[in-house]
């Protein structure tokens, strides 16, 4: 990425990802703090401000998830399966994350009208 920013993780999206709340992975690193479940900062490459929260499940797993404003990002940005985002972290200012994604290779069918 750019410099003044740390990896905090790179994830392929499942559908349950793009449709839903995105599962952080449990070697994300550089998030706040459990405790805090304070909205997060992010800044989608085009400028956008997105809030997004990062709780931990009520499962008991200790698992954490994005969630207020992920939905609406995915949506907007027509994430599906297989897209892969990566979220960095500012050094420079405190809650200040930027999200980025790359699209699927999807496989084109080799004769019009012919399935995937």
């Amino acid at each position: 990425m750019v410099e003044g920013y740390l990896k905090c993780f790179e994830k392929e999206l499942s559908k349950t990802d793009a449709t839903g709340n995105l599962e952080i992975p449990g070697s994300a690193l550089y998030l706040p703090a459990v405790a805090e479940n304070t909205e997060i900062m992010f800044v989608w490459d085009h400028g956008k401000i997105w809030k997004f929260k990062a709780p931990v499940r009520s499962d008991g797993t200790g698992r954490r998830y994005m969630s207020h404003q992920w939905r609406q990002f995915s949506k907007d940005n027509s994430l599906t399966d297989r897209d892969v985002v990566k979220l960095y972290r500012s050094t420079t200012i405190v809650n200040l994350y930027v999200v980025t994604f790359e699209r699927a290779l999807r496989a084109l069918p080799l004769f019009p009208g012919a399935p995937l």
